[in-house]
């Protein structure tokens, strides 16, 4: 395999098909490319020793190297124009480009359910008690779209990945730190800050040059996917 350069990793040894004079590394977690010559193709390579000339490398010469490899590719949205800001849009259909993690653009609106307030407000169905979950709502009709349900405790059903299972019932996410919970590729951890519940914060920039190396800058955050161009649904 080959991974974008800061991708979090955990290997110790060079790994992947790349190309002869590539030599790729995981230091302090994540991944570093050392790049030579790429015109004779990609070819397979064993585990390596880095040299102090490799590791001598500028950082800047890595990635302008990756980008004319193809390593630093960023995926883009299917079916939709890509865009890195709304004058890749259409002006004329009102189309605005839409950050991979922004709600979509939309003209109905839904109000958010509300089953409970506390988790005693949630009903006991076969001696398994509920718990009261937040759960937002696209293009809610006033307030922040995050509505309650019932639903079954952590404990019966697991919790996904970067979340650990409390005794309340209730899936708690995994703070980011040097121990604790790997922030995605152009984010940084700010456990203080406004950012996702693990407390990884998106990068901020004005350009692609802004971003490490796999990801592109969106409506002025760094993102591993271009954003789309769409009109407001009917």
């Amino acid at each position: 395999m080959s991974l974008p350069r800061g991708t979090p990793c955990d290997f110790t040894e060079a790994c992947g098909m790349i190309c002869p004079g590539m030599r790729v590394e995981c230091r302090e977690g994540v991944t570093v490319f050392f790049i030579g010559r790429c015109d004779t193709g990609p070819a397979p390579l064993d585990a390596f020793v880095v040299t102090s000339e490799a590791g001598s490398l500028d950082a800047g010469v890595i990635d302008d190297a990756a980008s004319d490899v193809g390593m630093c590719a960023v995926r883009e949205p299917t079916g939709a124009t890509p865009c890195r800001n709304d004058g890749d849009c259409s002006s004329s259909t009102a189309e605005r480009c839409i950050a991979p993690d922004e709600p979509a653009t939309c003209g109905i609106c839904m109000d958010p359910p509300s089953d409970c307030v506390l988790d005693s407000d949630c009903p006991d169905l076969g001696g398994v008690q509920y718990v009261c979950e937040e759960a937002e709502v696209s293009c809610p009709c006033s307030g922040d779209g995050v509505g309650t349900y019932c639903l079954p405790p952590c404990a019966t059903t697991g919790c996904e990945d970067g979340f650990t299972c409390q005794a309340s019932g209730h899936c708690l996410a995994d703070p980011c730190g040097d121990d604790g919970y790997t922030c995605p590729l152009g984010t940084t951890c700010s456990p203080s800050g406004s950012g996702d519940p693990h407390g990884c914060v998106r990068t901020a920039c004005s350009s692609d040059v802004d971003c490490p190396c796999g990801t592109a800058c969106v409506e002025g955050h760094c993102h591993d996917s271009l954003g789309a161009c769409e009109t407001p649904r009917p």
